[in-house]
């Protein structure tokens, strides 16, 4: 699973892309918070599903706890 340095990189890319994004809506008289955060969550669920696809689907292991536990180590989560 990555490094606690490759997961923050990740992030940081993704809000890097949201910020982005936001910008070019602002200027056209959008709302910067909201078009930001719209667009991280996007980003992130995209990862997240992506994640998902990069699993073998005829492991015996792709069940949604396996899935779940992928996705929290991806994105570095701790409990």
């Amino acid at each position: 699973f990555p490094s606690h340095d490759r997961i923050l990189h990740s992030l940081q890319a993704l809000a890097d892309q949201a910020e982005d994004y936001a910008d070019s809506i602002v200027d056209q008289g959008g709302e910067f918070h909201q078009a930001y955060t719209q667009k991280l969550a996007e980003l992130i669920v995209k990862e997240c599903l992506e994640t998902i696809e990069e699993m073998d689907p005829h492991s015996a292991m792709r069940d949604i706890d396996d899935i779940y536990v992928t996705v929290e180590k991806h994105f570095g989560v701790e409990e």
